[in-house]
């Protein structure tokens, strides 16, 4: 998610300066994303002053979180036992030559992967999220390009979630990355849905 502008407040007692924002529709972002950020400092006489540009996470310290980082991904986890972390980690690292085969290259990033253990804190950070059960179908999961990661609940064994779902959803990424400049917009649905299923590892 791109924010170019916001305006901060100035309290002189403190000399701190405040920009809030605050997400709207399908623009909210799960914790643990990456945040690029700069401060334009423009004085009443126009001389303006630019910080360089600094890398925060968006963190969420209301609960505990496990933290992993392997040379594929990086990997957060709420309410789930420190195994379902290293699953994901190792099937990244025994899924890395497949998506090497496909696209030449890995991803220019480590993807952020963010999981979580119920649907209510899942929901906590998505804005206007439904429930899509009546519709048939239940989404357990958002992938971005735009904050560079996946953020799934776990639905089911921690090995499906590792050796399936979050191997579907970086090959998402992969797609994004490389595909063509216009990215997967024309991408016709079986194509896009199809080679993601085929990074999958159901041997497992």
């Amino acid at each position: 998610i791109r924010v170019r502008r916001e305006t901060g407040v100035i309290d002189a007692a403190t000399s701190t300066v405040t920009a809030t924002w605050t997400p709207t529709g399908g623009t909210g972002v799960p914790p643990w994303v990456a945040v690029y950020y700069t401060w334009r400092l423009r004085d009443e006489a126009g001389n303006e002053y630019v910080t360089e540009r600094v890398m925060a996470e968006y963190a969420d310290n209301s609960r505990p979180w496990t933290r992993q980082e392997t040379d594929d991904a990086l990997i957060f986890s709420e309410g789930l036992p420190e195994s379902a972390g290293v699953l994901v980690g190792q099937a990244l690292a025994e899924n890395r030559h497949k998506y090497l085969d496909g696209w030449g290259d890995t991803l220019p990033y480590k993807p952020r992967i963010i999981l979580f253990h119920d649907f209510d804190t899942f929901n906590e950070w998505q804005v206007d999220s439904y429930d899509t059960s009546s519709l048939g179908y239940v989404s357990v999961g958002v992938t971005s390009d735009a904050w560079g990661g996946t953020a799934q609940v776990l639905f089911g064994s921690a090995r499906a979630l590792a050796y399936e779902t979050v191997l579907h959803e970086v090959e998402h990424l992969h797609q994004y990355e490389y595909l063509f400049p216009g990215r997967t917009k024309m991408t016709p649905g079986w194509f896009y849905e199809g080679d993601a299923r085929f990074y999958e590892a159901h041997d497992h």
